[in-house]
């Protein structure tokens, strides 16, 4: 055990004792601290809040000082690790989590995942979304499956159904002239069809695969039919005006666009469900993503991190433990931050019980093996998406490009990222 955290356990013994005989209480300076670093908004601050005021009263002695950053929380993070001030404790994503495990910032936590796993199994794809060679470097809380969000009423209004088992995308577009105004039909209930999915979600629901191996890549095998059929597709919803333009989206918000009523499509995950929730003048539930044949939904997560500046290691990781408890989880289940990624939880009556939207359960279901998985796991992610959002923002910029030119230079971009990453890795 570390001295600091030697001494510092000793100051929560002692500060127990003397509870116990004179009623006093540790002073300021007694008690230990953890910092916690966290992004989110301000009703997502407000759960992490009571999540860490109940492991407070669960120790005493202990005060976790919260960090929460709204904008800019890898690149606050990334300063923080340079000056070495870096927070105890890291909320991280997908996106970054594998950056900063590759450089070393994090520390291993395997043995801990494996001790809670064998006490309550896990759900297959919340434990892939954050293996990196078969090492853990971070506690996975959330699954960040996507769904597709569907306006219950819109769809009444141009007589669809709601498409509770999922869709092909051909049938997808089919809906586009009966919902969107913009498409044309002055009667339609919506502005739009839909925002579009990410790049990276509309490239993993039409089946492509960026590399030979998502973990290990070492070639560049995007180029193919379902490259193209992805970029025709995401040309066409914009062209016929059935998705709502970029400068739409950028001016009003993804999620807004859907909250008014503006689209009758979102796809997005349950962190979205508590902009909806009873700010809408519509019903509204979730419906599984368009899928081509053979193709999943784009895997994403959240995790806890433990930062290898530390100087607390053992309480760190204690905060871990508590967090993958079932009070903590209740509370974040409660306050819509995220989907619980071990099964008592996931398929338990208490998650299942939230609503809306009604079919909950779905968000579960993207956690199954199988269900989900990334283009690529580990480092680099973030730039792999930049690149392909820009090449697709050019398939709408340069609509006289081929969509096999524009998969072309996504091939061509993705093969000089690779050959980076491996001069980095040598």
């Amino acid at each position: 055990m570390p001295r600091l955290f030697s001494i510092a356990l000793l100051s929560l013994v002692a500060g127990a004792l003397c509870i116990g005989a004179t009623g006093c209480v540790p002073k300021p300076e007694e008690r230990v601290r953890l910092r916690y670093a966290i992004w989110g908004s301000v009703r997502q601050t407000q759960v992490e809040e009571q999540i860490v005021a109940e492991f407070e009263r669960q120790h005493s002695g202990v005060e976790v000082e919260l960090f929460p950053v709204s904008r800019g929380y890898q690149e606050k993070i990334q300063a923080t690790m340079v000056g070495g001030t870096t927070a105890d404790v890291l909320m991280v994503d997908s996106m970054i989590y594998g950056d900063w495990a590759e450089r070393g910032a994090l520390t291993d936590v395997s043995d801990l995942i494996h001790e809670l796993d064998a006490e309550d199994e896990f759900m297959p794809v919340a434990l892939d979304v954050f293996r990196l060679k078969n090492r853990y470097y971070g506690l996975p809380i959330n699954s960040g499956g996507m769904v597709m969000f569907c306006n219950l009423d819109a769809l009444a209004a141009a007589g669809l159904p709601v498409p509770r088992r999922g869709l092909t995308w051909a049938e997808f577009e089919t809906f586009g002239p009966k919902l969107a105004r913009r498409g044309g039909n002055d009667r339609a209930p919506t502005d739009y069809l839909c925002v579009a999915p990410p790049p990276t979600a509309l490239l993993a629901a039409f089946g492509v695969r960026l590399f030979d191996d998502s973990r290990e890549p070492t070639r560049v095998t995007v180029m193919g039919p379902a490259a193209i059929a992805a970029v025709t597709f995401h040309r066409r919803l914009v062209a016929e005006g059935w998705a709502a333009p970029t400068n739409a989206v950028v001016d009003s918000g993804a999620n807004q666009l859907f909250r008014d009523g503006r689209v009758a499509f979102l796809f997005t995950g349950r962190y979205s469900s508590t902009e909806f929730a009873g700010n809408t003048t519509f019903n509204w539930d979730v419906a599984p993503v368009p899928l081509s044949p053979g193709a999943g939904v784009e895997a994403a997560g959240t995790a806890l991190a433990i930062s290898a500046q530390t100087q607390v290691p053992q309480l760190a990781r204690e905060f871990l433990r508590f967090y993958a408890s079932e009070t903590a989880v209740h509370l974040a289940v409660e306050g819509g931050r995220i989907v619980p990624v071990r099964r008592r939880f996931a398929y338990g009556a208490h998650f299942l019980s939230q609503s809306p939207p009604a079919s909950v359960r779905l968000f579960s279901e993207t956690e199954e093996a199988g269900a989900a998985g990334a283009l690529l796991y580990g480092g680099g992610q973030r730039e792999v998406h930049d690149i392909l959002y820009r090449r697709l923002e050019q398939a709408l910029a340069e609509p006289g490009r081929s969509a096999q030119e524009i998969v072309a230079g996504i091939e061509a971009d993705l093969g000089r990222w690779l050959q980076r990453r491996e001069e980095r890795m040598r």
